[in-house]
Protein backbone atom coordinates (compact mmCIF):
# COMPACT_ATOMS: atom_id res chain seq x y z
CA UNK A 1 0.00 0.00 0.00
CA UNK A 2 2.87 2.35 0.85
CA UNK A 3 4.37 1.81 -2.63
CA UNK A 4 1.03 2.71 -4.28
CA UNK A 5 0.71 5.90 -2.18
CA UNK A 6 4.27 6.91 -3.07
CA UNK A 7 3.58 6.35 -6.79
CA UNK A 8 0.36 8.36 -6.63
CA UNK A 9 2.11 11.16 -4.71
CA UNK A 10 4.97 11.27 -7.18
CA UNK A 11 2.55 11.34 -10.12
CA UNK A 12 0.55 14.12 -8.48
CA UNK A 13 3.65 16.22 -7.77
CA UNK A 14 5.00 15.61 -11.28
CA UNK A 15 1.64 16.58 -12.78
CA UNK A 16 1.44 19.78 -10.72
CA UNK A 17 5.03 20.72 -11.55
CA UNK A 18 4.41 20.15 -15.24
CA UNK A 19 1.23 22.22 -15.14
CA UNK A 20 2.93 24.99 -13.16
CA UNK A 21 5.83 25.09 -15.60
CA UNK A 22 3.48 25.23 -18.56
CA UNK A 23 1.56 28.06 -16.91
CA UNK A 24 4.76 29.97 -16.14
CA UNK A 25 4.22 29.76 -12.39
CA UNK A 26 7.53 28.11 -11.55
CA UNK A 27 10.23 30.68 -10.85
CA UNK A 28 12.29 31.45 -13.92
CA UNK A 29 9.85 29.87 -16.35
CA UNK A 30 8.99 31.94 -19.36
CA UNK A 31 5.86 31.74 -21.39
CA UNK A 32 5.45 32.85 -24.93
CA UNK A 33 2.15 33.92 -26.40
CA UNK A 34 0.59 31.57 -28.88
CA UNK A 35 1.53 32.66 -32.37
CA UNK A 36 -0.87 32.88 -35.24
CA UNK A 37 -0.84 29.91 -37.58
CA UNK A 38 1.68 30.35 -40.40
CA UNK A 39 0.39 31.89 -43.58
CA UNK A 40 0.11 29.37 -46.37
CA UNK A 41 1.80 30.70 -49.47
CA UNK A 42 -0.85 29.06 -51.66
CA UNK A 43 -3.44 31.37 -50.06
CA UNK A 44 -1.62 34.52 -51.17
CA UNK A 45 -1.96 36.30 -54.47
CA UNK A 46 0.88 38.10 -56.26
CA UNK A 47 -0.83 41.46 -55.78
CA UNK A 48 -1.10 40.96 -52.00
CA UNK A 49 1.43 43.34 -50.36
CA UNK A 50 2.17 40.76 -47.67
CA UNK A 51 2.82 37.96 -50.15
CA UNK A 52 6.54 38.55 -50.76
CA UNK A 53 7.18 39.20 -47.04
CA UNK A 54 5.41 35.95 -46.12
CA UNK A 55 7.39 34.00 -48.72
CA UNK A 56 10.65 35.45 -47.44
CA UNK A 57 9.72 34.54 -43.86
CA UNK A 58 9.02 30.95 -44.90
CA UNK A 59 12.11 30.71 -47.11
CA UNK A 60 14.77 32.20 -44.85
CA UNK A 61 15.45 29.02 -42.81
CA UNK A 62 15.02 26.87 -45.92
CA UNK A 63 17.62 28.91 -47.80
CA UNK A 64 20.05 28.75 -44.89
CA UNK A 65 19.64 25.00 -44.59
CA UNK A 66 19.64 24.07 -48.28
CA UNK A 67 21.30 26.83 -50.32
CA UNK A 68 23.64 29.08 -48.36
CA UNK A 69 26.52 26.61 -48.19
CA UNK A 70 26.98 27.05 -51.96
CA UNK A 71 25.41 30.44 -52.70
CA UNK A 72 26.51 32.22 -49.49
CA UNK A 73 24.42 33.69 -46.68
CA UNK A 74 24.15 36.98 -48.53
CA UNK A 75 23.82 35.52 -52.02
CA UNK A 76 27.44 36.42 -52.73
CA UNK A 77 28.21 33.05 -54.28
CA UNK A 78 31.01 30.65 -53.53
CA UNK A 79 30.84 27.12 -54.85
CA UNK A 80 27.55 28.15 -56.47
CA UNK A 81 26.94 31.27 -58.54
CA UNK A 82 26.26 34.71 -57.12
CA UNK A 83 22.53 35.40 -56.61
CA UNK A 84 22.87 38.97 -55.33
CA UNK A 85 22.13 41.41 -58.12
CA UNK A 86 22.07 38.65 -60.73
CA UNK A 87 20.09 39.34 -63.90
CA UNK A 88 19.22 35.62 -63.96
CA UNK A 89 16.73 36.37 -61.18
CA UNK A 90 14.49 37.98 -63.82
CA UNK A 91 13.34 34.56 -65.03
CA UNK A 92 11.14 32.85 -62.49
CA UNK A 93 11.04 29.79 -64.77
CA UNK A 94 14.83 29.50 -64.69
CA UNK A 95 14.93 29.80 -60.90
CA UNK A 96 12.10 27.32 -60.32
CA UNK A 97 13.71 24.78 -62.68
CA UNK A 98 17.11 25.20 -61.01
CA UNK A 99 15.65 24.55 -57.56
CA UNK A 100 13.48 21.63 -58.69
CA UNK A 101 15.77 19.84 -61.10
CA UNK A 102 19.25 21.19 -60.41
CA UNK A 103 21.90 21.52 -63.08
CA UNK A 104 25.41 20.35 -63.80
CA UNK A 105 26.71 21.31 -60.34
CA UNK A 106 23.53 22.00 -58.39
CA UNK A 107 21.59 19.12 -56.86
CA UNK A 108 17.84 18.82 -57.50
CA UNK A 109 15.50 19.61 -54.61
CA UNK A 110 12.23 18.37 -56.14
CA UNK A 111 12.16 15.32 -53.86
CA UNK A 112 13.01 17.33 -50.73
CA UNK A 113 10.90 20.48 -51.06
CA UNK A 114 7.18 21.03 -51.54
CA UNK A 115 5.78 23.36 -54.20
CA UNK A 116 5.20 25.94 -51.46
CA UNK A 117 8.80 25.71 -50.26
CA UNK A 118 10.20 25.99 -53.79
CA UNK A 119 7.96 29.02 -54.47
CA UNK A 120 9.13 30.60 -51.21
CA UNK A 121 12.83 30.02 -51.95
CA UNK A 122 12.45 31.31 -55.52
CA UNK A 123 10.65 34.41 -54.21
CA UNK A 124 13.33 34.84 -51.53
CA UNK A 125 16.28 34.82 -53.94
CA UNK A 126 14.39 37.06 -56.38
CA UNK A 127 13.76 39.62 -53.60
CA UNK A 128 16.94 39.64 -51.55
CA UNK A 129 20.35 41.33 -51.92
CA UNK A 130 19.20 44.02 -54.34
CA UNK A 131 16.88 41.79 -56.37
CA UNK A 132 13.24 42.91 -56.66
CA UNK A 133 10.82 40.73 -58.61
CA UNK A 134 7.22 39.54 -58.17
CA UNK A 135 6.07 36.64 -56.01
CA UNK A 136 6.62 33.16 -57.42
CA UNK A 137 3.35 31.30 -57.00
CA UNK A 138 2.81 27.76 -55.85
CA UNK A 139 0.85 27.20 -59.06
CA UNK A 140 3.85 28.21 -61.20
CA UNK A 141 6.01 25.68 -59.36
CA UNK A 142 3.40 22.92 -59.67
CA UNK A 143 3.10 23.56 -63.40
CA UNK A 144 6.86 23.28 -63.96
CA UNK A 145 7.22 20.30 -61.64
CA UNK A 146 4.62 18.46 -63.70
CA UNK A 147 2.59 15.41 -62.76
CA UNK A 148 5.57 13.36 -61.49
CA UNK A 149 5.30 14.46 -57.86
Amino acid sequence: MKRFATSVSFALVLGLATAAGAAGIVSGAETTPASAPPVQLAQLTPDDPAAVASAIELATPLFRRNCSSCHGNAGEGGIGPRLAGSTKMESQTLIINQVLFGSEYMPPFAEMLSDEEVAAIATFVRNSWGNAYPLVTVEAVAELRGPAR
